[in-house]
């Protein structure tokens, strides 16, 4: 398995779980009826921990990588990845332009600005996850 492929999966695993987190507090917030304004201060202040927890993970699995592979640095990028990461920034833009419109047609509807904050924040994920299940798509079909 290539670097790439690893740090796909890492990244996905990573943003699972860390963002389902912060989605699960998210959810508590909201079915506590807190008011809009406490909701969304609690949320942004829910973002420093998840940023941390991000940085964290790649650190790791870096430092992981360079012991188990004896190799210190990150391997040069091709052609190929340049065209693989392209293509999949075009899948998970596409996603997230979905998501957005959605969202601003829950903005149509009156729909309060914690809910469409963190439709932005779903779109915004769903989009950077796909982009890593398209990049380890291309790779495993040898694009």
């Amino acid at each position: 398995m290539s670097y790439q492929e690893r740090n796909n999966i890492v990244s996905l695993t990573s943003t699972l779980v860390i963002f389902g987190f912060y989605f699960f507090n998210v959810y508590q917030i909201y079915q506590a009826g807190v008011p809009n304004t406490v909701a969304m201060i609690a949320t942004i202040g829910l973002w420093v921990p998840v940023i941390i927890l991000t940085v964290i993970v790649h650190v790791v699995f870096n430092t992981i990588n360079a012991l188990a592979t004896n190799q210190d640095d990150v391997p040069p990028t091709d052609e190929r990845d340049k065209l693989i990461e392209l293509k999949a920034t075009r899948n998970s833009h596409y996603l997230f332009i979905v998501g957005f419109f959605i969202s601003m047609t829950f903005l149509f509807f009156s729909t309060s600005p914690f809910v469409i904050f963190n439709l932005l924040i779903f779109a915004f994920i769903a989009a950077e996850m796909l982009g890593y299940f398209s990049q380890l798509y291309y790779y495993r079909r040898g694009f």
